[in-house]
């Protein structure tokens, strides 16, 4: 069950990874643009900070969550691992939620956002909630 949600959780890590790269260093570029529905220019100049802070914000928690991952591998009994993974885990999947309530047309973005690294978090719960029992 680690296998499978450290697998998750690294899509989940990949995902937020890819985000940044769009939104941080290719925020201006035409295909950018058509994914982000972003079409004029003057629209990407007003929306360049907030994209940039975005883009950090989810390389901050591809961070986080990778750390974790990186720890559990080397060591799978890691409290700190376990932590990091599941704080990151969690906060991408509760974006994932936010992007899904705020922006309907975005359901698919929403859905693999948030639902690799919340089954994750849930298979990486699942054996410490089993074994409190």
């Amino acid at each position: 069950m680690l296998i499978a949600a450290l697998a998750l959780l690294t899509v989940g890590v990949l995902f937020h990874g890819a985000a940044f790269v769009l939104e941080s260093l290719m925020w201006g570029r035409p295909t950018t643009r058509r994914l982000f529905g972003v079409h004029s220019d003057d629209a990407v100049a007003a929306t360049r900070v907030l994209a940039v802070n975005q883009g950090v914000y989810n390389l901050v928690l591809a961070a986080i969550t990778t750390a974790g991952v990186v720890l559990l591998i080397g060591d799978p009994g890691s409290t700190v691992g376990a932590t990091l993974a599941l704080a990151g885990g969690a906060a991408m999947a509760i974006a994932g939620i936010a992007l899904l309530i705020t922006s309907r047309r975005a359901w698919q973005a929403a859905l693999l956002q948030a639902s690799p690294p919340a089954i994750g978090c849930t298979l990486l719960v699942s054996p410490l909630v089993t074994a409190s029992t």
